[in-house]
C-alpha cells in the first residue's frame, strides 16, 4: 500500500518539504526497511493499531486539555514510535521562572528518550496563555504590582523595577544640527492692479504649429477721445 501522508497531514518548514514527502519519502523508508508490512498477519496487526488510534482521536471531539491530548494522541502512538512508556517530568527553572518540563517518552531499556509538551486542543501557540512570566497569571501580577506601588511609593518602585531609574531626564529642548537661512518675506506690491487691468485681455487664434487653438493677449489701453496722435 502506497504511503500517502499529504492527505491527512500538513507539512511546513524545510525539514520535510511536501514534494519530498509526496514523491521520495516512501522510497527512502523502504530502502532503510523502516516501513512495516501491510499484508499478512503484520498488516492486520498494523491496521488494528491504526483503528485504535483513530478511535482515540475521534474521542477528542472539539475540546480537551493538555492531559487529555496526551492520553488520546501521544500514548496510542508509543508502540508505533518505538517507545514503551511515558513519564511526567517535574517543572524546570528557566529565565522566566518555573515552567513545565513536559513528558518523556522512554524505550523499554530507557536508552532513548523524547521530550514532548502537550497543549490544550485548539490552543493558540502564537499567543500562549501559559508561558513563563510573560503570560502567566497576568491580571493577578498587574494587581500585585499596583498594590506594591501604592505601598512603597513611586520612587522606590521605580528604583526596584526600572534598570534606568538613575539616568536623569533630559529636559533640554532639541537643538538643530545645521542652521538654514530663512527666506525673506515677499515684498508687498506697491500698487494694486485695478479690475480693468486684471481682466483686460482677449483670446486670439494661436499661430500655426503651436499646438494650441487660442492664446491670451493683453488688450492695449484705448486712447482717450480727443487725444492727438
Amino acid at each position: 500500500m502506497a504511503l500517502n501522508l499529504t492527505t491527512d497531514c500538513t507539512f511546513t518548514g524545510p525539514a520535510l518539504p511536501e514534494p519530498f514527502v509526496k514523491f521520495n519519502l516512501e522510497t527512502d523508508l523502504n530502502r532503510l526497511a523502516l516501513l512495516p508490512k501491510t499484508t499478512g498477519a503484520e498488516g492486520r496487526a498494523l491496521d488494528e493499531q491504526w483503528q485504535f488510534i483513530r478511535r482515540k482521536l475521534a474521542a477528542l471531539v472539539s475540546h480537551g486539555g493538555g492531559m487529555r491530548v496526551q492520553n488520546h494522541v501521544i500514548e496510542p502512538l508509543l508502540p508505533l514510535l518505538g517507545y514503551a512508556r511515558i513519564e511526567t517530568v517535574e517543572d524546570i527553572p528557566t529565565r522566566e521562572g518555573e515552567e513545565s518540563g513536559g513528558a518523556l517518552l522512554l524505550t523499554a531499556d530507557g536508552a532513548a528518550k523524547l521530550r514532548v509538551w502537550c497543549v490544550d486542543l485548539h490552543a493558540d501557540l502564537d499567543a500562549p496563555s501559559r508561558r513563563g512570566l510573560a503570560y502567566q497569571d497576568a491580571p493577578r501580577q498587574c494587581l500585585a504590582a499596583f498594590d506594591e506601588l501604592q505601598q512603597i511609593g513611586l520612587a522606590a518602585f521605580t528604583q526596584k523595577h526600572d534598570p534606568y531609574w538613575d539616568i536623569p531626564l533630559n529636559e533640554n529642548l532639541p537643538q538643530p544640527v545645521i542652521d538654514l537661512p530663512l527666506p525673506e518675506p515677499a515684498k508687498a506690491a506697491s500698487t494694486v492692479k485695478s479690475q480693468t487691468e486684471l481682466f483686460n485681455f482677449e483670446f486670439v487664434p494661436a499661430s500655426a504649429g503651436s499646438g494650441k487653438l487660442f492664446t491670451e493677449e493683453a488688450v492695449p489701453p484705448k486712447q482717450q477721445k480727443g487725444s492727438k496722435s
